[in-house]
C-alpha cells in the first residue's frame, strides 16, 4: 500500500523556519558585501580626496613662501643688513593671502647671516655651476677642509677648488682636484679624498697668504658641500641666507635663497693659468 505522509502544523512551522533562516543568512552575506564594497570606495575615495586637498594646500603653501621670497629678493641688501641688525624685519617678513575659497596661506621669512662662524658651511653643487666663497679676512697660511658624502644612488662626486690669493697686482692660484672614495674615475689624475670630519671625503686647502676666494665645482654628479674652517677659526661671512616658510592647512613648504656678493662665471676656472706657486697669475 502506498504510504500516506501526514503534515502536521509543527513540520509546517520548521519548515517555515528553516527557509526564514536561510533568506535572513543570505540577507545578512548580501549587506556585509555590499558595506565592503561601499566602504572600499569610501575609502578610495576619501584618500583621493585627502591628496587632493594635500596638494592643494602644498601647492598654496609654496606659492606664498616664493611671493614672500620675491619681496624679499626686492628689497635692497643694506636694508636686509639692518633687518638681521635690528633682529626684526616686522611686517615685511611676513605675508598672508587668502584665496577666493577663504582659505588662508601664511608665510614667515627668516633672516641670518651665512657663515661668518666656526661652524661647517653647507652649499650645493651642481655639474653645470661653480660655487664661490669668500675667504676674505680669513687668516693667512691656516687649513680649512672641504667635504662630501657620497650619494646614495649615482655616480660619486669629484670636487674641483681653486684658491686665489695675493694682493692686488700680484694674484696666485692653487688647484685641488679629488676623487671621492671609491670613485669609478680613479685613473683620472685627481687625488683621493681622505674620511674625516665626519664625512665620507674630505681634503685640506691651504689658504695660503691674503686669501681672496675659493672657487668650488663638483664633477660626474651634484654634491652638497661643507666647508669647515680651522679650529678656532670663523669662516668669513657669505652673505645673507633667506628661508621663507610658507603654510596652508597642514602643508609646510621652505623655499631658500643665499644673496652672496657677485663672482666671476663658470668659465672664468678655464682662462685661469699660474706658472707657478711663486709668480702672479697670467692668461
Amino acid at each position: 500500500m502506498p504510504k500516506t505522509i501526514k503534515y502536521t502544523y509543527k513540520n509546517f512551522l520548521n519548515g517555515s523556519k528553516s527557509e526564514s533562516g536561510q533568506t535572513i543568512a543570505a540577507v545578512v552575506i548580501i549587506m556585509v558585501i555590499a558595506l565592503s564594497i561601499g566602504m572600499t570606495i569610501s575609502t578610495r575615495f576619501i584618500r583621493q580626496l585627502r591628496q587632493s586637498v594635500q596638494q592643494d594646500t602644498s601647492s598654496r603653501a609654496l606659492s606664498v613662501a616664493e611671493a614672500a621670497m620675491e619681496r624679499m629678493l626686492n628689497t635692497d641688501y643694506q636694508t636686509l643688513l639692518d633687518y638681521i641688525s635690528f633682529n626684526n624685519c616686522g611686517s615685511s617678513c611676513t605675508l598672508q593671502i587668502t584665496g577666493a575659497d577663504g582659505v588662508v596661506a601664511d608665510a614667515n621669512v627668516v633672516l641670518s647671516i651665512a657663515g661668518g662662524s666656526s661652524q661647517a658651511f653647507e652649499l650645493g653643487l651642481t655639474t653645470d655651476n661653480t660655487v664661490e666663497i669668500s675667504l676674505a679676512g680669513y687668516p693667512s697660511n691656516t687649513d680649512l677642509s672641504v667635504c662630501w658624502n657620497n650619494p646614495i644612488t649615482g655616480e660619486y662626486p669629484s670636487i674641483r677648488a681653486s684658491l686665489v690669493y695675493g694682493i692686488d697686482g700680484s694674484y696666485l692660484a692653487k688647484s685641488y682636484a679629488y676623487n671621492s672614495i671609491g670613485s669609478l674615475y680613479d685613473t683620472n689624475g685627481f687625488n683621493t679624498a681622505n674620511a674625516a670630519n665626519g664625512y665620507a671625503n674630505c681634503f685640506t686647502v691651504d689658504s695660503g697668504s691674503n686669501p681672496n676666494f675659493l672657487r668650488l665645482a663638483s664633477i660626474y654628479n651634484d654634491a652638497t658641500v661643507f666647508i669647515l674652517p680651522n679650529s678656532g677659526t670663523n669662516l668669513p661671512s657669505q652673505g645673507i641666507k633667506i628661508v621663507s616658510t610658507g603654510t596652508a592647512g597642514s602643508s609646510q613648504r621652505k623655499v631658500t635663497v643665499l644673496i652672496t656678493s657677485p663672482h666671476l662665471p663658470a668659465p672664468f676656472d678655464y682662462v685661469i693659468f699660474s706658472k707657478s706657486m711663486d709668480n702672479p697669475l697670467s692668461n
